[in-house]
C-alpha cells in the first residue's frame, strides 16, 4: 500500500514538472506580445516638430522706416516699388503718423555716414527708434526687417536690433544678415513667425508673396 502511494506521488510530481515549462513559455509569449499602446515607430520622434512658418500677408498701406539710417530701408523701398506695393517711405517717421498704416516694416541697420548726413548721433537715434516703438498702436502689424550683413555690424546695429525685436510681429533677414543666429535664437524663444532668405532678391520675392504680388508673364 505504502509503495502504491509512493508511486501515485511521484507520478504527480513528474507530470506537475512537465506543465510548468509549458506555462512559463505561454507567459513569456503573451509577455512578448503586448507594447505600449504610444510606442513610436522606428525613426519616429515622439516629440512633434512644428511646421516652419509660412510667409504672412501683409495689409496696406504700409509704411516703411529706417532705425539706424543705413542702406537697409532703400532697399525695401526700392523692392516694394518694383512689387507695385502700397506703402510710404519715411526714413525718419515720427509717431504721429503710425495710426494711418495698418503695417509698419522696420528696416534695422546703422550707418554713422547716414547718421551724420541726417544730423543725428547714435543716441538720438536710439532715442527716436524707441520712442517710435512705444507709439506703435496694437493694431498694426510691426515686421522687423535686416537685409545689411552682419559680418562687420556695429554696436548700434546689435542695441537697434534688440530694442526692436520684442515689439516685433514678424522677423525677416537674410542668411549674412544674421551670421551669428542671434535673431533666430531669439525668434525661436519667443516663439515669432522669423522668416530667413538667402539674397536679397530672394527677400523681394518672399514680400511680394506676402503682399500678393503676381508678377506679369512674360511676353
Amino acid at each position: 500500500m505504502k509503495r502504491w502511494i509512493a508511486a501515485a506521488l511521484a507520478l504527480m510530481l513528474c507530470a506537475g514538472c512537465a506543465a510548468a515549462p509549458e506555462s512559463t513559455a505561454a507567459s513569456s509569449i503573451s509577455m512578448g506580445q503586448s507594447e505600449p499602446e504610444n510606442f513610436p515607430a522606428p525613426g519616429q520622434s515622439q516629440t512633434s516638430v512644428p511646421a516652419p512658418a509660412e510667409p504672412l500677408s501683409l495689409s496696406e498701406p504700409m509704411l516703411v522706416t529706417s532705425f539706424g539710417q543705413s542702406t537697409d530701408g532703400l532697399l525695401v523701398r526700392e523692392m516694394l516699388t518694383d512689387l507695385g506695393a502700397v506703402f510710404t517711405y519715411e526714413p525718419m517717421a515720427s509717431p504721429d503718423i503710425l495710426p494711418d498704416y495698418p503695417t509698419v516694416i522696420l528696416a534695422v541697420g546703422a550707418s554713422a555716414k547716414a547718421l551724420d548726413a541726417s544730423g543725428l548721433n547714435s543716441e538720438e537715434e536710439y532715442g527716436r527708434a524707441e520712442q517710435l516703438l512705444c507709439a506703435v498702436p496694437d493694431s498694426c502689424t510691426v515686421v522687423m526687417i535686416r537685409l545689411g550683413d552682419s559680418a562687420n555690424q556695429d554696436s548700434l546695429t546689435s542695441d537697434l536690433i534688440q530694442l526692436t525685436l520684442p515689439y516685433a510681429d514678424l522677423i525677416l533677414a537674410t542668411e549674412s544678415g544674421d551670421r551669428s543666429g542671434t535673431i533666430a535664437q531669439y525668434a525661436a524663444e519667443h516663439k515669432l513667425p522669423c522668416l530667413t532668405r538667402g539674397t536679397v532678391r530672394e527677400m523681394k520675392e518672399l514680400l511680394g508673396e506676402m503682399i500678393g504680388f503676381k508678377p506679369l508673364p512674360p511676353a
